[in-house]
């Protein structure tokens, strides 16, 4: 909803438009006085609008549209008054009445000065959070919370999250879903349940997408890319900050365009812990904070019901009103007690079984020099493995590695359904790809039980907006802005 303060020259036609140049601009805050909201307007470029000290103006509230018409007329009710300075008299506007209060106490306005009048407007920002939560609360009412997603993968978070958010009650329609790997994005379309005939998939990188393509959404989640920000990731790229990755490092920033052009009530971010301490990072929440948001984050873990020990950074960045909270998150599974439980029957004599003495030999060498790389060759007793990333089907040496029943020389990575399971995640969003891809998906997504209890966590927040009592802006008189009417109208306003 617009809200705006508009001062003008009285005119003889039905509606009042102005069109010249803007001379100057003021951002003010709707203070209060005496029990009631206040405004001041001070500048000496009020004269140019007819508003030197001395002149008459009424103001003519709209409170529907949220909207004050100041009229300038020899028979208004209220006069500019003058501040004193030493360089000579300044013009100045107090408005100090219960009317100001449809803006609400506290709220930014910005105040356009122009040749044939001033426009003061509630300030973009403050306008931009009253829509989030009345699409919000529209969407509550028509049965589905419209979700988007940023470096989507393969939807193992999007369909999490779709699943969290249903356990809380609230049905979700994905709107759209960014993802710059036409495989990912195939796989996506073909095995995701939260993705529909309906849903946007754009396949591209997220710098280069046209913003005005995407449509608005009150849940949006991203995971921005972390090859900058791990410390393998840093390590590997001799990185002296994240920022420096050629092309990870920019990516916050249009992450941010994204946020801002498709307005979420509700924004999800997920990487790595060590992402917390990113300039990227506390740019991010920065900017989140002045846009009107309410950030918090956390580190979490497998604790709410998988196998992987993988730790991941979840930031939830909500609109006043929408109450998420921390405290809300419970497991969304039981998490398997050994390996032995998901792994799949494959019989020692399985190619799949392998010697890899130059990964031992790596171990070999690293202990030499001090590093702290070891091989994870484990059992069916295991109870929980490290994590797994992109690149597994490379067998790189850190990573889970199943020993061979009877030969403690061979071993073989998970199968993707394996590595499904470790995860929490279901084996379908990943069945029937190549075991690279599979990998790769699941290897950059998240783990399911994880996000399944953060989109209960988001989706409790949205129930409690709904049920939230509804605070309305102050009751008045209709106005005829006619200018027939408004003479007549200045009385229903004296302050």
């Amino acid at each position: 909803m617009r809200g705006s303060v508009r001062c003008v020259r009285y005119s003889y036609r039905q509606e009042i438009v102005m069109h010249a140049q803007v001379s100057k601009l003021l951002y003010l805050t709707i203070g209060e006085n005496k029990g009631a909201p206040r405004l001041f307007i001070e500048s000496d470029r009020l004269r140019a609008a007819g508003l030197d000290v001395g002149a008459r103006y009424t103001p003519v509230y709209d409170a529907d549209a949220k909207r004050v018409n100041l009229i300038v007329s020899d028979e208004g009710d209220r006069i500019v008054c003058r501040r004193k300075r030493a360089d000579g008299d300044v013009p100045l506007i107090d408005i100090n009445n219960q009317q100001l209060g449809m803006f609400g106490t506290g709220a930014r306005v910005v105040v356009a000065i122009r040749a044939d009048g001033i426009e003061i407007e509630l300030h973009h920002h403050t306008q931009r959070e009253v829509e989030r939560v009345e699409r919000l609360l529209q969407e509550l009412a028509a049965g589905q919370v419209s979700t988007g997603e940023v470096c989507a993968g393969g939807g193992v978070m999007a369909e999490a999250l779709h699943v969290g958010l249903a356990r809380a009650g609230v049905s979700s329609k994905m709107r759209f879903a960014v993802e710059m790997e036409p495989d990912y994005v195939g796989s996506l379309n073909k095995r995701c349940a939260a993705v529909t005939a309906d849903t946007l998939l754009v396949q591209g990188s997220m710098q280069e997408i046209d913003l005005s393509r995407l449509p608005k959404v009150s849940v949006l989640a991203s995971g921005i890319p972390c090859t900058g920000a791990s410390l393998s990731g840093r390590a590997k790229n001799k990185l002296s900050r994240p920022e420096d990755h050629a092309t990870a490092g920019h990516l916050f920033v249009h992450f941010l365009r994204i946020v801002e052009a498709v307005n979420p009530t509700v924004c999800l971010l997920e990487n790595v812990p060590s992402y917390a301490n990113t300039v990227s990072f506390a740019v991010i929440t920065s900017c989140l904070r002045e846009w009107g948001y309410t950030v918090e984050h956390r580190v979490l873990d497998r604790s709410l019901g998988a196998f992987e020990d993988r730790q991941r950074l979840v930031m939830v960045a909500t609109t006043k009103g929408v109450d998420v909270r921390f405290e809300d998150l419970v497991p969304a599974a039981t998490a398997p007690k050994t390996l032995g439980e998901l792994l799949e029957d494959i019989p020692a004599d399985d190619p799949r079984f392998k010697r890899y003495d130059y990964l031992k030999a790596k171990e070999v060498r690293d202990i030499e020099a001090g590093k702290g790389f070891r091989q994870q060759i484990v059992g069916p007793d295991a109870t929980s493995c490290g994590t797994i990333g992109r690149g597994y089907a490379k067998v790189r040496s850190t990573e889970i590695r199943v020993a061979c029943p009877g030969d403690p020389n061979k071993s073989r990575l998970l199968t993707p359904a394996e590595h499904a399971r470790v995860k929490g995640a279901p084996e379908r969003l990943v069945a029937g790809l190549c075991d690279t891809t599979a990998h790769e998906i699941l290897g950059q997504g998240v783990l399911f039980p994880m996000f399944v209890a953060v989109g209960r966590m988001i989706g409790n927040g949205i129930q409690r907006l709904r049920s939230a009592p509804k605070i309305l802006p102050p009751q008045l008189p209709p106005v005829d802005l006619s200018p027939r009417a408004a003479l007549g109208q200045l009385s229903l306003f004296a302050a």
